[in-house]
C-alpha cells in the first residue's frame, strides 16, 4: 500500500483504506462561534501543510509518544462531513481518517 504524503493524493483514495504520513497535532476543540472546549481533537498535518482529523479506531487510546515525530497511519479516508454522518447535522467539511493502526516512522 502507498504512504500518502499530500493533498493531492487524496482525492483519488475517498473511501479506500490508506495509509497516511505526517506529523500528529493535539489541540482543543473550537467550535465555529470561537468558543473552545475542554477537550482534544487530533490532527494529522501532512508535508505540503493539509491537515485532516483523525479518528481513533484502534480501541484504546493513543499514548503521547506519536507526538511532534512523523508518523504512519494506517485507516479508512473519508471526505465530506467530519463530524457527523448526518447531513443535517452541524459538521465541518474536510478529509477525515478513522485509523486503526499506528508507527513512528522517524524519531
Amino acid at each position: 500500500m502507498k504512504v500518502l504524503t499530500q493533498k493531492s493524493e487524496l482525492q483519488e483514495n475517498i473511501g479506500k483504506d490508506v495509509i497516511l504520513e505526517g506529523i500528529m497535532q493535539m489541540q482543543k476543540f473550537q467550535n465555529k462561534a470561537g468558543r473552545i472546549f475542554e477537550f482534544y481533537e487530533f490532527w494529522l498535518q501532512m508535508a505540503d501543510g493539509t491537515r485532516v482529523l483523525l479518528r481513533n479506531n484502534m480501541g484504546h487510546p493513543l499514548s503521547k509518544e506519536p507526538f511532534t515525530r512523523k508518523v504512519h497511519l494506517k485507516g479508512k479516508l473519508f471526505y465530506g462531513n467530519i463530524d457527523s454522518e448526518d447531513g443535517k447535522a452541524q459538521s465541518r467539511l474536510g478529509y477525515r481518517l478513522d485509523f486503526t493502526e499506528w508507527k513512528i516512522v522517524e524519531r
